[in-house]
């Protein structure tokens, strides 16, 4: 396995499927908190950047319960409650960067993410799936494992929204890239309902 400084669980829009979004990110923090036990002594923090959706246990705040529930240590778990979208976790997420960054999501993301983490900033990392860690997990983060496996439909349906994001990626490419970065971050925003102030605008 490589020695990772920072794990970063990339969020998950809750209002489409609550239920549903919650399943994912329990998975990803399933994956890091075994990939955080396997490799601790090279470990630094468990980042969870995502702005929680007012009224609903979502976002950076689900994932810190998750994780602590899990057993990483809460001075090992780097919380911000800012980002909206994609582009914003990466921009934040290179900024905090101590070293090279395993960043977790699933499968019909991961294209996306990859794109978006290479064009975002100078730090190392690799993006993952969390099944991809089931090796090196223990029974209770398998159980979350495997209820967070999207199902056919949910991949068809994701599927067909990343095709729509990569249009939209395409149509604003040509823009300058601090006025693609807002368009994205303000899309994000759009998405999760939640108030604009708050969020990570980009730089």
């Amino acid at each position: 396995m490589h020695s990772f400084a920072d794990i970063l669980i990339l969020g998950k829009e809750h209002r489409r499927d609550p239920e549903r979004a919650t399943r994912e990110l329990a998975a990803r923090a399933a994956a890091a908190s075994a990939v955080f036990r396997a490799r601790i002594g090279h470990m630094t923090r468990v980042l969870a950047l995502e702005a929680p959706i007012p009224g609903v246990e979502s976002g950076s705040p689900l994932v810190q319960r998750l994780l602590i529930e899990l057993g990483v240590p809460r001075d090992h778990i780097h919380l911000e409650r800012s980002t909206y979208s994609t582009r914003a976790e990466a921009i934040l997420a290179h900024k905090l960067a101590a070293g090279p960054m395993l960043v977790l999501t699933h499968g019909y993301h991961l294209d996306r993410a990859t794109r978006i983490f290479a064009e975002s900033g100078p730090a190392r990392f690799s993006v993952h799936t969390p099944e991809s860690f089931w090796k090196i997990a223990n029974p209770r983060e398998r159980a979350l494992l495997s209820v967070g496996l999207p199902s056919p439909a949910t991949i068809t349906i994701e599927a067909r929204q990343e095709r729509i994001f990569g249009m939209l990626a395409a149509l604003v490419r040509p823009l300058p890239r601090l006025v693609r970065e807002n368009a994205e971050t303000w899309a994000g925003w759009r998405l999760r309902g939640s108030g604009f102030q708050q969020g990570h605008r980009g730089g």
